[in-house]
């Protein structure tokens, strides 16, 4: 029968050293393993929750990723790994690593009251790394923090509700706010993934909205030599941040009286039907971390748009059909963007729902990459699983069409002159009502895209978790 490890340490038991140590240091010989055991039995610890808490996380992380991540093997400038240790100086070459046993062995672990964690080493050496910094080493590969904790999934919100709500707990901020400062635009979106801007200028030619997008990318520090938003309502021809460039141009107009010369018009939201949801440019490797619709002429009728958290349905999903869930987790899609007038054919490949994998099978939702219209026929090439491949895959996508159908899901809201959606588009999605319009009075959309990578990166910088 196989004995259970517990470790004693102020009367808190540590039932996952046995399991740390069987998984990290398979071949360690067993006096290694009770020596750590012992000398982890006799550090001085908190005995508060979170003192009960820390030891479990770093258990959790293998000593060489431990060691390897020490702020010493670090630039301090650029925030690159060191170079001495890579390759030659001369040459560049790479250089063969050691294999050195001691340099990860751990000898004891201790926790200041400043929450600093000393991880000291057999070899002498010793790493210190924040409480804060080991979570969240420990939430990016076991969801111990998942997105429930700094995100809501929303359901059954509607224009009423979200209009009334303009408190911090609502998605309602306004143009000049945002530009002044985007810290609470930025939480929104982390939470909600939709914030409602207003007082978005519209009759300058894109310039507001650019500096929208703007507020939201780049690097978190604006000046007035590498940013749209302190030069506005003038622009900045080197900026460093602001709209990603796509087929559509950078600031883009659903009116083509809008659209710059040469950019893209082969795409339904440029007719008057109706939108089903959808996340946007589903055809690219990595599709925009944000759609941007300003509105700038409502139509005479119908044109509402809505919208729904694809996290809240995907998690719907997984209760209810598991399934169901773990089929459009696994099973890529393949979609497709063609322009003969303008000379574009796109493609990209993707699971609809994309998630961290788990020993449980599938963790934290990271993104969602859904568009039937642009979406292909699937191909499985083995033939003997035809039948049940796309059996099992038909059911899976119905049972999503079944939960995207719900109103509960879906939030519609009719935007008016000058207001702003701004939309996580890697975890909401969009659509819209058909609309009648007349020649005098077009329905007018514009809008642009800012990149996933600078999103998150705006997110890391504000010190919200990006799985």
């Amino acid at each position: 029968m196989r004995k259970r490890n517990v470790v004693i340490i102020h009367d808190v038991a540590v039932t996952r050293v046995q399991h740390f140590l069987a998984s990290t240091t398979k071949r360690r010989p067993n006096a290694y393993r009770r020596s750590f055991a012992s000398r982890t039995q006799a550090q001085d610890n908190h005995n508060d929750e979170t003192g009960q808490k820390w030891r479990e996380w770093i258990l959790k992380l293998p000593p060489t990723f431990l060691r390897e991540s020490d702020p010493s093997n670090y630039d301090p400038w650029t925030h690159q790994r060191k170079s001495a240790n890579l390759f030659d100086q001369s040459t560049g070459k790479p250089l063969m690593q050691q294999n050195n046993k001691t340099k990860y062995e751990i000898s004891s672990i201790l926790r200041d009251q400043d929450n600093t964690i000393c991880i000291n080493w057999a070899d002498g050496h010793a790493t210190k790394v924040t409480e804060k910094w080991v979570r969240q080493q420990v939430a990016d590969r076991d969801d111990v923090m998942t997105c429930s904790e700094q995100r809501t999934l929303w359901t059954n919100w509607t224009e009423t509700t979200v209009r009334n709500n303009d408190t911090k707990d609502g998605i309602i901020v306004n143009f000049a706010e945002l530009l002044s400062s985007s810290r609470e635009a930025l939480e929104k979106l982390h939470r909600f993934g939709l914030v409602l801007v207003k007082g978005t200028p519209t009759d300058d030619a894109g310039t507001g909205i650019a500096a929208l997008a703007a507020a939201l990318s780049g690097g978190s520090k604006k000046t007035s030599t590498n940013s749209l938003v302190p030069n506005f309502p003038n622009t900045l021809k080197e900026a460093t941040d602001g709209p990603l460039r796509t087929l559509y141009g950078t600031v883009w107009s659903t009116h083509s009286s809008g659209m710059a010369s040469g950019t893209s018009l082969a795409d339904s939201a440029y007719t008057n039907e109706a939108l089903p949801l959808h996340t946007d440019m589903t055809y690219h490797a990595h599709p925009p971390g944000l759609q941007i619709f300003t509105m700038k002429s409502p139509s005479v009728q119908g044109g509402e748009s809505v919208f729904a958290d694809g996290f809240a349905v995907a998690e719907r999903l997984r209760t209810l059909y598991p399934k169901s869930f773990d089929i459009l987790c696994r099973v890529p899609r393949r979609y497709r963007s063609i322009d003969d007038s303008t000379g574009w054919h796109l493609e990209a490949v993707g699971p609809i729902i994309d998630a961290i994998p788990s020993s449980q099978g599938w963790g934290t939702i990271r993104r969602i990459r859904h568009n039937d219209l642009d979406r292909l026929p699937d191909f499985e090439g083995k033939e003997d699983k035809w039948d049940g491949f796309y059996q099992d895959l038909q059911k899976a996508h119905n049972h999503w069409d079944e939960l995207l159908a719900l109103d509960e899901f879906r939030f519609v809201i009719g935007l008016q002159p000058s207001e702003t959606m701004v939309v996580a588009n890697q975890r909401c999605f969009h659509g819209r009502h058909a609309f009648v319009t007349t020649p005098d009075v077009p329905r007018a959309v514009m809008g642009c895209y800012v990149s996933q990578d600078e999103l998150d990166s705006r997110f890391r910088r504000a010190g919200l978790y990006v799985p």
